[in-house]
């Protein structure tokens, strides 16, 4: 409940992006007004939405960190790290090290989504296009 009305930030996020970008709230009304519900023709209005939405959280993100537990069933660790090859653990590669079973991983989505180039060339740009290649 730390992040309780995340979907409200989504909102505000949302029409904060479609207020700034003439263009973008064209596209969107085009897309909602073509009743193009087949993939035949290129992508479907939920294609365009989804894509939105997905990277208005990618822009904007509700949460500004995220944590997990390391599960006992994840990979073994090599034993360079660890001296009892059965115990289980997420190698982090490169020489960084193992992460024990029950360690809490603590990581900020803006630094992971936001403004990560490699995976999301031009990251400070709003480009739904980035979703649409991948579903289509």
């Amino acid at each position: 409940l730390a992040f309780a009305g995340s979907d409200a930030s989504i909102l505000t996020s949302a029409l904060l992006v479609l207020s700034k970008n003439e263009n973008l709230r064209r596209r969107l009304k085009s897309s909602l007004n073509s009743s193009s519900f087949d993939n035949a023709s290129g992508p479907t209005c939920d294609d365009v939405l989804s894509a939105f939405l997905s990277e208005v959280q990618r822009m904007h993100p509700a949460a500004p960190f995220t944590m997990r537990k390391i599960e006992q069933n994840s990979n073994k660790c090599p034993l360079e790290y660890n001296n009892d090859p059965k115990t289980d653990g997420i190698d982090m590669g490169d020489g960084f090290g193992c992460i024990p079973p029950g360690f809490l991983v603590t990581y900020a989505i803006a630094g992971t989504l936001k403004d990560d180039a490699e995976t999301y060339p031009d990251p400070g740009t709003f480009n739904l296009d980035r979703w649409l290649k991948q579903s289509n």
